[in-house]
């Protein structure tokens, strides 16, 4: 009887040591103070970071004492201090192609005594390349946790990220995570595993605004069953037979950016995926257009956050703000103190005007003035102009505009003659009591 549970016993362990194995970790061992301060990279980064890569863009670091980067500390792990915005941590690509039963598991912890809903970290995973989902368990770590382990498992496909979103305002308190470590179930029957690729549309292929639904189609093999398919931006999905060549005959697309989604399985159930994403573009307006914000204006806007006016915080039309008046007739577009009860720890605002169909109009210039007054070290006034009728933006192409010019300044860009569409944005990051305003907005 003893020798049958020695047996016993020793089979399991022998299976687990086989069949669980780890297939990537990061553990931060082998940094030193490797990331981005205020003072700039830090530790060789990115030169030395192979397996992961960091996004302060969000972030707020005024001085080298605020970071986000992989320290010692404890053997190694990331920390986020003082930074006032989200931090994002992404891995690498990580090939899962040849497991079963894929687990990420990721410990967080902080130290301070802050219960602020801004100091987190919050846990996600990108399969085969698709859109971020929030881990199983303890997905999101807020205040003064302690300490807590976020989890999945029951994952397999092709490739696995795992993304970290932080955040930390304060001084005294660390927001930290470590040990990020991905697990499976190497091997199966010896099936070949199913291979699914979408072939049409393109990738970043743009629809107009009047297409509201369209095909996919693509190839496939070792496949059985069934294909999923999803289109989340447009709330729809499906299935379709598998087959070495497939189709959906109609997909919903919602207005923006859109990513579609396919899945099969190989006989053994191992998953194999593909996506493509598209877009479908903002309605546009018709040439001549301008925004002076008198209320009869051509060029449409949508702001975001929206409109307010609370006490001394605005982001909104206004006729006067402090001693800012309209540069063109009685209102304007008036930002001061958009950090504020109404925005929550978010000192930034963003206004984005409509694509304008400018096709066969030859030499256009756009325009628009603004005014800033008292804009300190961590504010900020920008505009970002693209030629296309999307609906994506791009913070790395912002273009940055003077803190404090005291007078109306103008701004203009010249529309290349071969461009169908333009469209611009104005974004004011401000924590108050600073001012500024946008007017006199013009395509001609």
């Amino acid at each position: 009887m003893n020798k049958i549970l020695t047996i016993c016993l020793l089979t399991t362990a022998l299976c687990g040591a086989l069949f669980a194995e780890t297939i990537w970790t990061e553990d931060f061992s082998t940094y030193t103070d490797a990331g981005i301060t205020g003072a700039g990279n830090s530790g060789g980064y990115p030169g030395s970071v192979t397996k992961w890569s960091i996004d302060v863009s969000n972030c707020t670091l005024s001085d080298a004492e605020d970071y986000f980067m992989a320290v010692d500390t404890s053997g190694g792990r990331m920390e986020a201090k003082d930074i006032d915005g989200e931090a994002v941590w992404t891995s690498e690509s990580i090939d899962i192609s040849d497991y079963t039963d894929v687990s990420l598991s990721v410990d967080t912890s902080e130290t301070g005594s802050s219960t602020s809903g801004s100091k987190y970290v919050s846990l996600f995973y990108k399969l085969n390349g698709g859109a971020e989902v929030a881990f199983s368990v303890n997905s999101l770590s807020t205040g003064n946790w302690g300490a807590a382990t976020a989890t999945q498992s029951g994952l397999s496909g092709s490739t696995v990220q795992i993304v970290a979103r932080v955040n930390n305002p304060n001084s005294g308190d660390l927001s930290i995570f470590d040990n990020v470590t991905v697990s499976g179930t190497l091997g199966g029957t010896g099936n070949p595993p199913a291979g699914i690729e979408i072939t049409n549309p393109a990738d970043n292929t743009i629809y107009p605004n009047s297409t509201s639904s369209i095909s996919v189609s693509g190839t496939g093999s070792n496949m059985v069953g069934m294909i999923s398919w999803t289109n989340e931006a447009a709330s729809v999905g499906g299935t379709v037979t598998a087959g070495d060549t497939w189709s959906v005959s109609s997909v919903d697309l919602a207005v923006g950016e859109n990513t579609i989604s396919v899945s099969c399985t190989n006989v053994d159930g191992v998953a194999a995926n593909d996506s493509v994403t598209v877009t479908r573009a903002l309605v546009s307006v018709a040439y001549p257009a301008s925004q002076s914000f008198e209320g009869s204006d051509t060029w449409t806007y949508t702001a975001d956050p929206g409109a307010f006016n609370v006490s001394n915080s605005v982001w909104g039309v206004t006729n006067s703000l402090n001693f800012i008046t309209a540069a063109h007739g009685s209102n304007f577009w008036g930002a001061t103190d958009i950090q504020s009860d109404t925005t929550g720890d978010d000192p930034r605002a963003d206004l984005f005007f409509s694509p304008v169909d400018i096709s066969g109009e030859g030499e256009l210039t756009l325009s628009f003035q603004y005014y800033s007054d008292g804009y300190d070290s961590t504010d900020w006034l920008a505009y970002e102009v693209v030629f296309d009728n999307a609906a994506t933006w791009n913070d790395d192409n912002l273009v940055y505009l003077e803190k404090d010019t005291g007078a109306w300044t103008l701004v203009t860009t010249n529309v290349p003659v071969d461009a169908d569409y333009v469209r611009l944005r104005l974004v004011a990051s401000d924590n108050g009591p600073d001012y500024a305003g946008f007017d006199a907005v013009n395509l001609t």
